[in-house]
């Protein structure tokens, strides 16, 4: 009995997983080498994004929001970098603004201070329930 609780307990990481998060980091690593936005490191980290997004398409991996709110949509530049590559603005007392620098993307994101994720939301319910 207890050998199958251990094995169920476990995470299910797929190869699709690893190979993504090894790319993320490198994309992350070589973008804040960059000293602009469009010189080679840049140009690269662009590359290694956009492998990112169609792993994440065709194996449908599902990853967290924050994973995906470190790339931009529409040119898929890195936002993470020593030099500033996004503008953040407070446009009202609820919405934060985040503006791409390379493509002028504007994508808005509602300020919730009780929101949880579903990650969240599950893990307070597993500490919650008696075992």
């Amino acid at each position: 009995m207890r050998g199958k609780k251990n094995e169920s307990e476990k995470l299910h990481v797929l190869d699709s997983h690893k190979r993504v998060n090894f790319l993320h980091q490198s994309a992350v690593q070589i973008s804040m080498k960059s000293s602009n936005n469009n010189d080679s490191y840049s140009k690269i980290s662009r590359v290694i994004c956009k492998h990112i997004r169609e792993i994440l398409n065709t194996e449908r991996v599902k990853v967290s929001p924050d994973f995906n709110r470190t790339i931009c949509k529409k040119c898929r530049q890195m936002l993470v970098s020593k030099t500033p590559r996004c503008e953040l603005k407070l446009i009202q007392k609820k919405v934060l603004q985040r503006k791409c620098l390379h493509c002028q993307n504007t994508q808005n994101y509602e300020i919730n201070k009780t929101y949880l994720s579903r990650n969240e939301k599950a893990k307070m319910e597993n500490k919650i329930t008696p075992q």
